[in-house]
């Protein structure tokens, strides 16, 4: 069957649960019209009696403490305004929960978001009995690549898709036909910022060891054909033992702004250090061969305690690296792993190696969760990231960080795992 009769039954199957998808007006990115404006309150004026004013002020006082007593709260953080949108992405991809599959069941849906208005401009359930992996974002803002992965037998295959926005019509969809990928416990798959080319990382697990590869690929985007063949030009490949432990399931590959230049999450390179994961840049153009070699340490990712990383990514210039962090349950305010703010993203400086800042928080003090970088500028200046919580209730907000604020994105459906979502 063919891939778009695949899309289109499965489109079919999920028609009775969304709304039909007009075509997209893609002449113009219009900034959105809704704004808030902060209204002054009006002085009451001089007629309230100074005796009465003093109790309005003690009142206030006490409800402030009765507040601060019972822990700090933060609610969801404001829309983004236009003038924010206007700086990120305006659509983004995401693997999301099937709608129409019992609670518990692993079948997944793709969906692609207007971040401006909230709309699900591609809407669409995995085909057949396959998953929904992972998503990659090209830097035209219309380009989505998708991993699928088959369960055959004890062995898994792999398919990859790209989904494009068109002008006048919702989207096209081509495979992409790359060498054999079968076996792979993991796979992404990542277009340079000039669409040239794309890197495919993966990694198959034999024994106590985990074979980790890295391929660059040439690309034609242009190409009608559907599969849409990529030509193979380098590959390099790590031996890790023990490697299986960390895993490279939900590990970012940032292709730095020259799209000549790769940086990737390699775990397990130090022996006998639980947990060890370095963050390593490679010239792409480098001949075939060993991926260590090939490529040099940018920065060993923090595993414990307050600052721990449960995902890193490099900023298109190459200058920082982003540090979301992963905050454990805490017994109490002096735990081992409670941080001063719920989840966060971190700036870390590759030059020095050391802590530039905090980007933006979610949640309160010592709240357990997770924070994930999904995209950023050219020097972190804006930089969207997943922020989920669970102390208090679960809640997960898809925010910018701008200046040390955050805000929010529209996020109709939560992603199933971090690595599911891409700007």
């Amino acid at each position: 069957m063919r891939i778009e009769d695949r899309v289109r039954a499965a489109t079919r199957a999920r028609a009775d649960l969304v709304r039909d998808t007009r075509p997209l007006d893609l002449s113009c990115d219009r900034p959105a019209t809704a704004r808030r404006s902060a209204r002054a309150r009006q002085v009451r004026g001089w007629l309230i009696p100074f005796a009465a004013a003093a109790a309005v002020v003690a009142l206030a006082v006490s409800l402030v403490e009765v507040r601060d007593a019972a822990g700090p709260r933060q609610g969801p953080p404001p829309a983004a305004p236009a003038a924010v949108l206007a700086h990120v992405p305006r659509y983004y991809a995401a693997v999301v929960p099937n709608r129409s599959a019992a609670p518990d069941s692993p079948t997944t849906a793709f969906t692609v978001v207007d971040d401006h208005t909230g709309k699900q401009v591609v809407d669409f359930e995995a085909p057949g009995g396959s998953t929904l992996e992972g998503v990659s974002a090209a830097a035209d803002d219309r380009t989505f690549f998708v991993t699928f992965k088959d369960a055959v037998g004890e062995s898994v295959n792999w398919s990859v898709w790209v989904i494009h926005l068109e002008q006048g019509r919702p989207y096209t969809v081509q495979g992409l036909q790359i060498e054999p990928m079968a076996g792979a416990a993991d796979l992404e798959v990542w277009p340079s910022p000039d669409g040239r080319e794309v890197a495919v990382l993966s990694d198959k697990v034999t024994g106590a060891s985990t074979v980790t590869t890295l391929q660059v690929y040439r690309d034609s985007p242009t190409a009608q054909t559907s599969p849409r063949t990529l030509v193979p030009l380098r590959t390099w490949t790590a031996a890790e033992r023990d490697a299986a432990v960390t895993g490279l399931s939900g590990s970012t590959v940032s292709w730095l702004s020259d799209s000549r230049r790769l940086a990737f999450d390699l775990p397990g390179l130090a022996p006998g250090a639980a947990g060890y994961v370095t963050e390593r840049e490679m010239d792409t153009t480098a001949p075939s061969g060993d991926l260590v070699a090939a490529s040099r340490a940018l920065f060993v990712r923090p595993n414990a305690g307050q600052s721990a990383c449960g995902e890193l990514s490099v900023t298109p210039d190459g200058g920082t690296v982003i540090c979301g962090t992963r905050v454990a349950a805490a017994a109490g305010p002096s735990g081992a792993d409670c941080a001063d703010q719920g989840p966060a993203l971190v700036a870390y400086s590759l030059s020095t190696g050391k802590r530039v800042g905090v980007l933006a928080a979610y949640g309160q003090a010592c709240a357990a969760g997770a924070a994930v970088p999904v995209w950023s500028d050219a020097a972190a200046r804006d930089v969207i990231g997943l922020f989920s919580t669970s102390t208090g209730g679960s809640s997960r907000v898809l925010g910018v960080a701008v200046g040390g604020k955050l805000y929010s994105l529209p996020l109709p459906a939560s992603p199933v795992q971090a690595g599911a979502i891409a700007f």
